[in-house]
């Protein structure tokens, strides 16, 4: 298309060019323009009309795109429309018009509108003789009668007619000639062109051989680079990691430094040594599971699991402790101890179930975190109901849904607080319908003696459910009682009889610190009997289900290793009201440096009281184990005058002795810098090893000291004596006093401390 248009600009100029044009052609011109639709009248025409009238209706296209060749053309359009007007034609032209037909099929044939500009000259030839041939057939028809009236007017029509339709010939053939000429030229010019092409094309093929080689030599560097840029960027994917890691590990330390803010209750948690002999309790043990399993959303929130001393319920508390932690599903375990009572862990029950949790979930220490960081007043508050609300209920809410399967919390021995007064609100908590409110899939277990307070608070709750141990039966307590004398006695060289095995389970009437006793009474090696002689005594001074079997068990115990002598008795009474009254307990070794304070020490080492008491303390083969009763019902019986007779245990002088030990292992161990930490300047926070310093540095009886002093101090009347030492103290070691309990992370006691000292003083002066 864009060579046509080229063709049609050149012909413009040929066209211009082309002057003296005929008379006859302008006259044709003005005939066109009159006779132009006479085409479009005509419906029947013969065969030789029908190219002429095709011609008629190509040209008004071919004269639109060629403007150059309009005048030829629309001559040729005027003279095939006069052609086709002519109705009256004799059978004589009828050759002449066949001549012209074949002139107009060779001028629509699409070569020749090619090449219209190129065969301009036989053309407008052409486009002169056509008319005349009209003006011929027009005459022809206006004398053909006039002849044949004159007969020598015109001359000779077949003459004419060969005239015309030869020189018709010669230029249609001249047309073809320049058709045919101009396409050899072009064929020529473009084997030419091709040639030069081709030799371009081989230029260009070389430079494209060069181009390849670069493209490939390119395409190497730019592997290599991309390969560069991949080991960059798997550097940097792992620098970000990194830093990811980094901060992740920062998060995690700051939110670890924010929840080491709350109270927590050390030695408080899960003991596997109190777990269930296996095979035993697995009737009870298997309703708590279903419990706790139970997928109905109504099923109550809280089993309340109550029973007398002895039973082993705490036994049972730390088996579903232990296997839920197993299982990944133990929120926390808690236990009361009631020689843990200094410790006030009733303050602390909340903020430390809310540690466990937070350790087991990060989503829910995430909140705690920011629970403390916005308000910091709470990591310090005493308010159990506060830190169920803000530690426990609202962040459980908050957190669920990240928390997959059960969560299990365990309470245990919960009588265990100490008065009624240090559980009132947290039997108020556990009773309120916010416990109701926890996801269905939390469990708490509680566990405790039936105590009345603790029923009037919990008996009545929908969302608590309860389960007594007097509910067990007696086939299945004698079962597991058996089991376990069978464990225990199996491994003596004296061998039980079934029958012998069997009458210590009767004996024990379903208790099992009495099996347990029993057990460690027949084992214990005193010199002199062996394990059957060890049971025959113990069988023979048990009275049967008439007495109290605990107090028996613990009488006939104690009065095999206690001499029957006033002064062993005195001793073994005065060494026992130091460990009931130690405010928490103490290894052996401290309880002997506190002892050697007291003012009127008659015994320097309580080993020789403790060494045989193995079967009712612990702590006894492990000087650093604080020394503490096996069962708390050994304390109950101790101060009991009614129950422990000769044994009984009185208060008496006990907190003025403790007071007095207090002010002087302060006094003697006191110092600058205790810990001897290589600078002042670093914050305790920063030294990496202050743990190990301080068990170092600070042994349990200086901890003991600082940290509870003024709670003897408070229990006792005035004693100038004591007044002076504590004057001293202060005077003398009041910053080496703060610092330990700084090292100790218990400076909030200070205040406190002070207060008690302060009013104790006052008082007693104005009493004296």
């Amino acid at each position: 298309m864009r060579y046509l248009v080229t063709s049609l600009e050149a012909a413009r100029e040929g066209v211009s060019q082309m002057n003296n044009m005929p008379d006859s052609m302008d006259r044709t011109f003005l005939a066109v323009n009159a006779c132009k639709s006479l085409v479009d009248q005509v419906d029947t025409v013969d065969s030789c009309l029908r190219p002429i009238k095709i011609f008629v209706s190509v040209v008004q296209t071919i004269s639109d795109i060629h403007p150059y060749a309009k005048l030829a053309l629309c001559v040729l359009s005027w003279a095939a429309q006069t052609i086709v007007a002519q109705s009256a034609m004799d059978q004589s032209v009828v050759a002449l018009l066949s001549k012209i037909s074949h002139v107009y099929v060779f001028l629509i044939e699409d070569r020749t509108i090619a090449n219209i500009v190129n065969i301009k000259e036989p053309l407008s030839e052409i486009s002169n003789l056509v008319p005349k041939c009209v003006e011929f057939i027009q005459s022809y028809s206006k004398t053909k009668s006039f002849w044949q009236r004159t007969k020598n007017v015109l001359a000779d029509t077949n003459t004419v007619i060969a005239t015309y339709g030869n020189a018709l010939d010669v230029l249609t053939q001249q047309c073809r000639d320049l058709i045919s000429g101009d396409t050899w030229v072009a064929v020529h010019e473009l084997v030419d062109k091709a040639d030069h092409i081709s030799t371009d094309v081989e230029n260009i093929c070389d430079v494209v051989d060069g181009i390849e080689h670069a493209v490939k030599d390119i395409r190497q560097d730019v592997q290599r680079a991309l390969d560069g840029v991949r080991d960059v960027e798997g550097a940097i994917r792992h620098a970000l990691n990194s830093i990811d890691d980094i901060k992740d590990g920062v998060s995690t330390l700051d939110q670890k430094a924010t929840l080491g803010q709350l109270p927590y209750a050390g030695g408080a948690g899960l003991d596997t040594t109190k777990v269930c002999l296996e095979g035993t309790r697995a009737d009870i043990l298997a309703d708590i599971i279903d419990w706790i399993y139970k997928s109905d959303p109504d099923t109550p929130r809280v089993l309340w699991l109550h029973g007398q001393a002895g039973k082993g319920k705490s036994a049972i508390a730390h088996t579903i402790a232990n296997w839920f932690k197993s299982l990944g599903a133990l929120g926390s375990c808690f236990c009361f101890a009631s020689d843990q009572q200094a410790e006030r862990r009733h303050e602390k029950i909340f903020t430390t179930i809310a540690h466990d949790l937070a350790d087991r979930d990060p989503t829910f220490k995430r909140i705690i975190a920011g629970v403390i960081a916005n308000d910091k007043a709470l990591s310090t508050t005493r308010d159990v109901k506060q830190q169920w609300q803000k530690f426990i209920l609202d962040p459980i809410s908050k957190a669920a849904a990240s928390m997959v399967g059960r969560v299990v919390i365990v309470i245990d021995a919960l009588d265990e607080t100490g008065v009624e007064a240090s559980r009132k609100h947290i039997l108020s908590v556990l009773a309120s319908a916010q416990v109701a409110q926890l996801p269905s899939t939390f469990r708490v277990l509680i566990t405790s003696r039936p105590l009345l307070d603790i029923m009037e608070a919990l008996q009545p709750i929908p969302h608590i459910t309860s389960r007594s141990m007097n509910d067990i039966s007696t086939a299945s307590a004698e079962h597991d009682i058996r089991l376990y004398v069978s464990d225990q006695l199996g491994k003596l060289t004296d061998r039980f009889t079934a029958a012998e095995i069997s009458y210590l389970v009767r004996l024990a009437d379903g208790l099992f610190e009495w099996a347990r006793l029993a057990c460690e009474f027949i084992k214990s090696h005193k010199a002199g009997f062996t394990a059957m002689e060890r049971y025959v005594d113990l069988i023979s001074a048990s009275p049967g289900k008439s007495k109290e079997l605990l107090d028996e068990m613990y009488l006939t115990i104690l009065r095999d290793i206690v001499e029957d002598d006033p002064k062993a008795l005195s001793r073994f009474r005065s060494v026992m009201r130091q460990i009931l009254w130690t405010q928490e307990p103490l290894p052996m070794e401290s309880l002997s440096v506190m002892r050697c304070e007291f003012p009127d020490n008659d015994v320097s080492d309580v080993k020789a009281i403790l060494d045989p008491m193995g079967a009712l303390l612990s702590g006894i083969a492990d000087v650093s184990t604080p020394v503490r009763a096996l069962h708390a019902s050994f304390y109950d019986f101790l101060v009991d005058p009614a129950r422990s007779m000769e044994f009984a245990i009185k208060v008496e002088d006990a907190h003025c002795q403790l007071a007095w030990a207090c002010v002087r292992v302060m006094q003697t161990g006191l110092c600058f810098n205790i810990c001897q930490l290589e600078t002042s300047y670093r914050p305790n926070s920063e030294v990496t090893d202050l743990e190990r310093r301080v068990h170092k540095y600070i042994p349990a009886h200086l901890s003991y000291a600082c940290r509870l002093w003024a709670i003897h101090i408070e229990e006792i009347q005035f004693v100038r004596n004591l007044a002076q030492e504590m004057e001293l103290l202060l005077k003398n070691k009041l910053l080496f006093w703060i610092e330990a309990l700084s090292l100790l992370k218990v400076l909030n006691v200070v205040p406190s401390h002070l207060v008690s000292i302060a009013s104790w003083l006052k008082v007693c002066l104005l009493w004296s």
